[in-house]
């Protein structure tokens, strides 16, 4: 585990008097589920291993460094999963709440808020890990050749603070992470399919290894566009319906949230979606149109055939009438 007293995970989240053997379960479940995902199984237990097995001023440099990245994403999601038991006490006379005359519990209101303030941290403190280690890859040679890397590597947007800057959103970095799948088919069907599967895989590469010439980093810039446009479009329908054992179901009118900001917004109709989808497919086949423009540009750069290239200009507007 990446705390050993209460008073380190003060120093990390907001949180009272509890003891450390009632944190311990919690916060290790958080850190199983949010921070071993992004450092990977290796990298993870050789931190937690060297934490526990020295003080921090003994461990190696590298893993020093990390440890705060790490203990940012786990003090906060600890949070906001111990919130959910703080107010209940098991014992064999059944469930009961925690309460004095000075310590009353907490509106349900005020504890959804608690909550969703700790998960959004947790989240950007995630996003501020992942680029921590890319930026620092040579030093945590269990990362780069994890699974969690190639995961991370493995789209041109990176991640909700990149997708953000492309389609500007309430909830940038969940919004990243629930629209992932979609984002992962609108590579293939819209930008494998125009510019091949090896130059991808090449411009991806070269994207997450900073290593972008300038009309590379033009034709990047212009692919970003089109997944991000093509996966709110298809991801729409999706977002709002929830699957369980019970079967669909959509999010209710009235469960927006408790505060004003929330309350003052309702849902939306079928006909606003397709509005929404038809702008967002639009915008994206326009990009589309600009990305094989710059295919036919920059082929020299890019090392696209020439007698490929001459092609392309004469199909070109046969191309878009399929699109």
């Amino acid at each position: 585990m990446l705390f050993k007293t209460i008073q380190e995970i003060k120093e990390y989240t907001t949180v009272g008097n509890i003891t450390m053997p009632s944190a311990t379960p919690v916060m290790n479940v958080a850190e199983e589920d949010y921070v071993l995902p992004l450092l990977g199984t290796e990298l993870y237990n050789l931190l937690s291993n060297s934490y526990s097995n020295n003080s921090i001023a003994n461990m190696p440099a590298n893993l020093k460094a990390l440890l705060p990245y790490a203990r940012k994403v786990a003090a906060p999601y600890f949070a906001a999963a111990y919130y959910n038991k703080s107010d209940v006490s098991l014992s064999d006379s059944g469930g009961q709440r925690i309460e004095t005359s000075n310590n009353k519990t907490a509106y349900q209101y005020q504890g959804t808020n608690f909550k969703e303030a700790n998960i959004r941290e947790g989240e950007k403190a995630a996003e501020k890990l992942l680029v921590f280690l890319a930026k620092n890859e040579s030093d945590y040679e269990q990362w780069a050749l994890s699974s969690a890397a190639a995961d991370y590597k493995s789209f041109f947007i990176k991640n909700g603070s990149d997708f953000a800057s492309l389609f500007t959103s309430a909830s940038p970095h969940r919004n990243y992470i629930a629209m992932r799948p979609k984002m992962a088919d609108m590579e293939l069907m819209y930008v494998e399919d125009v510019m091949g599967t090896e130059l991808t895989a090449t411009l991806k590469e070269k994207l997450h290894s900073n290593t972008l010439l300038p009309a590379e980093k033009k034709v990047v810039d212009c692919i970003k566009k089109i997944i991000a446009y093509y996966t709110v479009a298809f991801s729409l329908p999706f977002l709002n319906v929830r699957i369980d054992a019970e079967g669909l179901s959509v999010v209710a009118l009235t469960s927006f949230g408790s505060n004003d900001k929330s309350n003052s917004r309702g849902g939306i109709t079928t006909e606003d979606i397709e509005r929404l989808q038809n702008s967002c497919t639009e915008s994206g086949r326009q990009w589309v149109e600009r990305l094989h423009k710059l295919r036919i540009e920059y082929a020299t750069e890019l090392g696209i055939e020439t007698a490929l290239i001459v092609k392309e200009k004469t199909n070109f507007q046969t191309i878009f009438a399929i699109i």
